[in-house]
């Protein structure tokens, strides 16, 4: 159904679609009218409120406002201290431990030797019970002495003399630091010295570590 208004009287009538265009009496004044459909009512949009859009706007423009000046604040800052004279380092002392690791060679502390004997002694101790002459001289400091009986170099480049003994493995084994090389190249078989160092043990012979000539 649609809505026909009468143009003579005004009167609104329903007729089915079919009867679009066709002539027709109204029921009200009875007179004769084409029926057309009534135009639908066009509302007119709502006026467009710019006040939302302008208040986006306005709060855009603040915010890029507040960060150029905290831009500006800190760049400032930063000129102001960059500007500031710096304090001299104040320069330590380097340590004792500094110069252990930089090189600088620190004195060693002078050791006493714990027992003072001779080298066929030492041997004699260590062959007649070798378990009480470990717990005795192990890593003991002693000082030793005895006629050289062998001058050479172990497979790790490191000198050894060995003195007393008369035969084979029954001497006491001197192994010496590279320092005390020079001291070393000077001695001959057959001479007599002193020696301190450390005990580490029997291996065939006694071997004494971190000797040097005294």
């Amino acid at each position: 159904m649609v809505k026909v208004a009468c143009p003579h009287c005004g009167m609104e009538l329903e007729i089915q679609e079919k009867y679009i265009g066709q002539q027709g009496r109204c029921k009200c004044c009875n007179q004769v009218f084409t029926a057309q459909p009534q135009p639908d009512e066009i509302k007119p949009l709502p006026p467009i409120n710019n006040q939302g859009s302008s208040e986006f706007v306005r709060s855009i423009k603040k915010g890029c406002l507040y960060s150029f000046i905290l831009v500006g604040i800190t760049f400032g800052m930063i000129l102001i201290i960059s500007m500031l004279p710096s304090q001299p380092s104040q320069q330590r002392k380097p340590s004792q431990s500094h110069q252990q690791q930089s090189g600088t060679p620190a004195r060693k502390q002078s050791q006493s030797s714990t027992y003072t004997l001779t080298a066929d002694q030492l041997y004699s101790e260590f062959d007649a019970n070798e378990v009480a002459a470990e717990a005795k001289y192990k890593k003991q400091i002693v000082t030793v002495s005895g006629v050289i009986q062998d001058i050479g170099t172990e497979i790790l480049g490191r000198a050894y003399v060995i003195i007393g003994g008369r035969g084979f493995l029954d001497g006491v084994q001197c192994v010496f630091p590279d320092s005390e090389k020079p001291r070393i190249a000077v001695l001959s078989k057959g001479q007599h010295i002193t020696i301190r160092g450390t005990v580490t043990g029997k291996m065939g012979n006694i071997i004494i570590t971190d000797a040097s000539l005294q």
